[in-house]
């Protein structure tokens, strides 16, 4: 079982939590996490996807969550430095 969290960033709140299976991918959960008004998006690789980083681009929503390496690849330099 893994529990995930959608905290206010000013203030630290914790204004969402879902509970899955510990074999379900992160990624899953990510929009039962997110508000309407929400302006930036901090998480770790495991809530990494393409699909999601184009679409709060698009969106104007910030999106800081870190990338993780695609198997036979190795992350660039950039990628590096944000993930730090």
């Amino acid at each position: 079982m893994k529990v995930h969290f959608g905290v206010e960033m000013g203030s630290g709140a914790v204004y969402a939590v879902e509970i899955t299976a510990a074999n379900e991918a992160d990624i899953n959960v990510l929009p039962k996490l997110l508000r309407a008004e929400d302006e930036v998006i901090f998480d770790e690789a495991g809530y990494t996807s393409d699909e999601y980083k184009r679409g709060s681009r698009q969106l104007g929503i910030c999106w800081c969550v870190q990338d993780k390496r695609r198997p036979g690849q190795n992350l660039s330099g950039s990628q590096k430095k944000c993930n730090r």
